[in-house]
């Protein structure tokens, strides 16, 4: 809040100028002190598991029997596993800031 606060500048008469304020949102964008989300990132696991089992059940004509459910549960159960065992990770590379010099940390993914 430190930052949010020290970064935009006030006007004389104590008002936050629009171009003030556009250039602080601007470098707190790049300095990635700001990031930019989508409502999907916000759910949580619950809700996301609920949206998965709805769009299996719509797909069915008639409501699901306790059988049904428990088998979609199974089965949305088996896949979350799937995708959570997954050794390939690909995207992380941990980075370690050494005196104002970046470099990937040792045993880093790329």
């Amino acid at each position: 809040m430190l930052t949010l606060l020290s970064s935009i500048p006030f006007c004389l008469n104590g008002t936050v100028g629009s171009a003030n304020v556009k250039r602080a949102f601007t470098n707190m964008v790049k300095e990635k002190i700001l990031i930019a989300v989508r409502p999907s990132d916000s759910l949580t696991a619950a809700d996301k598991a609920m949206a998965d089992e709805k769009r299996e059940t719509d797909k069915m004509t008639l409501p699901p029997t306790a059988a049904e459910l428990a088998t979609i549960r199974k089965t949305l159960g088996a896949q979350k596993t799937a995708m959570d065992q997954r050794s390939d990770i690909v995207g992380l590379v941990g980075i370690l800031v050494v005196k104002n010099q970046r470099a990937p940390i040792a045993g880093s993914t790329v």
